[in-house]
């Protein structure tokens, strides 16, 4: 009878043969690659020498105190307020990593061409993201971006989205009435599906609502597949996709990956099937998807493989991003009754009816203030790792070739050199005059430079619309305390505890 001991020992030797054969696979496809990288490896060591960083283990480097990837923003941000916000190095693995909180730093690396490409590690992003706005680089990005941007940042556009914006916002708040003197509930529950539904508008045309009445999966199983793709990022071990399709969170990551696919590859088929040649009128009241679809059978520049992959990029970029800042600004707004009634006032002067006007929110000056002041807090892209073409010098350092670097503004947010009370919430500090001698990348809301964010505008107009709606209507509270809040990162901040608030109507 074969013991339990040599059951798991043999799990073990397989498993071990398997990574060695994966890993001699790697190298015969991949020779030129691993040349290079032991080349880099031997500057990288002695770069990496000169600067400050914290302890490592052997063979492992810093992977551990990094392995919860959900959170590993946090621990970075520790360790730069440890080096009094210096750009210093960690190691995951064999992989170097230069860390760069400093506002000049991120100034020199964001307006740099030669660190205008994404790191390997969105590489991670495979096979759900292939060569789409996330992880394309060179002329394929430029390429891409030129394409896309005018669908979500033109002037063009911005009315049919604002007035999108309106009616799926005058829907929220109708449902919203539900809780109205009711306990504490958490907002996210109705704004997830409210700002996926208009993901769903913008990118496809269709409402994310199935013809059963259901909310389509899609939104929830896009959560699962981030969290797998960030606790991937963090393991080194598990960058070799053969290796971590065979984990358990692997495997139901490749399950949702095919089921996403399949789903925009049928959106596709049909957009394909109902294309009617379309006019510059037609184009401007598109959908994302119908226009990438006559682009394609006008040019033949892109195929319906290349509309797959961008269009779950674009859904992870507006709806990721937008939700988990939108969440946290009315939580915030719930917190903090001074903030609220001065964001109530200034949205009932400004509008007077119901319908919100796209040039209207230009006039939302203190609401803006309070978006920006979420992102702050709560960056959208918390962490902006790249990879270096060409040698770039630094305040500190001068960063080789082909390495990485990690910007972080969530450090550079909370840098109490550039802001007064960096942890607490103050939208003041954005006014015109508080804003004047700021470092200029002390602040990065969007990216910028050569990779800067498809669809600020959208986002923000979105934010607005949907944050004026709610004040206009409701009065929030919450038991939550801003200094308790856990947080966690996958694409942008997030609440781990919840964003539980109390809503009673506006009396008229």
């Amino acid at each position: 009878m074969i013991s339990l001991t040599q059951v798991t020992a043999t799990s073990v030797a397989l498993g071990i043969i398997l990574v060695i054969l994966t890993v001699l696979m790697g190298f015969l496809r991949h020779r030129e690659e691993v040349q290079q990288f032991f080349e880099d490896r031997k500057k990288f060591i002695e770069f990496a020498g000169k600067l400050p960083g914290p302890r490592t283990l052997p063979l492992l480097g810093n992977a551990l105190a990094l392995i919860d990837g959900d959170r590993a923003i946090f621990t970075l941000s520790k360790i730069s307020r440890e080096m009094n916000g210096m750009t210093f190095r960690i190691w995951l693995g064999p992989l170097l990593k230069v860390v760069v909180p400093d506002p000049d730093d991120i100034q020199i690396l964001i307006t740099s061409t030669k660190s205008a490409n994404k790191d390997d590690i969105y590489r991670m992003m495979e096979p759900g993201i292939i060569g789409a706005l996330i992880n394309a680089n060179g002329s394929i990005y430029k390429a891409q971006k030129k394409l896309i941007q005018p669908m979500l940042n033109g002037s063009l556009v911005m009315d049919r989205f604002t007035k999108l914006f309106n009616f799926k916002s005058q829907t929220l708040v109708r449902q919203l009435e539900e809780k109205i003197g009711g306990g504490e509930f958490d907002v996210r529950d109705y704004l997830a599906f409210y700002l996926g539904d208009i993901t769903f508008e913008t990118l496809l045309g269709r409402s994310a609502l199935l013809e059963n009445g259901q909310v389509t999966p899609f939104l929830a199983e896009t959560q699962i597949a981030l969290h797998a793709t960030t606790y991937r990022m963090a393991r080194p071990w598990f960058y070799p996709y053969s290796i971590f399709r065979l984990t358990k969170l692997g495997s139901e990551y490749e399950e949702i990956i095919k089921r996403a696919h399949e789903f925009m590859d049928n959106e596709i088929s049909a957009a394909m099937r109902n294309h009617k040649p379309a006019t510059t009128e037609d184009i401007i009241n598109m959908p994302t998807l119908h226009f990438l679809v006559d682009y394609m059978i006008k040019t033949n520049e892109i195929t319906p493989e290349n509309i797959r992959y961008q269009l779950i990029n674009l859904f992870l970029g507006i709806f990721e991003t937008v939700e988990g800042v939108a969440c946290l600004m009315v939580l915030m707004i719930a917190m903090h009754p001074e903030v609220q009634r001065k964001a109530r006032e200034e949205v009932l002067a400004v509008f007077k009816n119901e319908t919100i006007n796209e040039p209207e929110t230009k006039q939302l000056h203190y609401v803006d203030m309070v978006i920006r002041e979420t992102i702050r807090l709560f960056p959208v892209g918390p962490i902006l790792p790249r990879k270096t073409t060409g040698d770039i010098k630094l305040s500190t350092c001068t960063v080789p070739k082909n390495c990485c670097v990690m910007m972080l503004p969530f450090a550079a947010h909370r840098d109490p050199k550039h802001w007064t009370e960096p942890d607490k919430f103050i939208p003041e500090r954005f006014s015109p005059e508080n804003s004047k001698d700021r470092h200029p990348f002390a602040y990065v809301p969007f990216s910028g430079g050569p990779r800067s964010c498809v669809g600020p505008r959208y986002a923000m107009i979105l934010l607005k619309v949907m944050i004026s709606s709610i004040l206009r209507s409701y009065k929030l509270t919450t038991t939550m305390k801003l200094e308790n809040l856990k947080l966690f990162t996958h694409v942008s901040t997030r609440s781990a505890d919840g964003h539980k608030i109390f809503i009673e109507r506006i009396k008229s």
